[in-house]
């Protein structure tokens, strides 16, 4: 549900440089997939939406995923 607010609010104002660190997020992902480094891969999965969230312009949503992040996070 976050991620749906996330997207629809970056879709409203996204700049050319957020697109670029998006597009820069997938690629990552897809490079570590291909390579079959799930821990890296994990890593990298994490950076998109975190992008997302911060990309909303909206301060409760950040600080909100801020704080829940870690609990989701692997230990690596």
């Amino acid at each position: 549900m976050l991620e749906n607010h996330s997207i629809q609010k970056d879709c409203e104002g996204i700049t050319e440089e957020e697109l670029k660190k998006l597009e820069w997020a997938t690629d990552k992902l897809q490079q570590e997939i291909n390579k079959n480094d799930r821990i890296a891969a994990s890593r990298a999965n994490i950076e998109f939406p975190r992008l997302l969230y911060s990309n909303s312009r909206n301060t409760f949503l950040q600080k909100t995923t801020d704080s829940s992040w870690p609990s989701f996070r692997i230990s690596f």
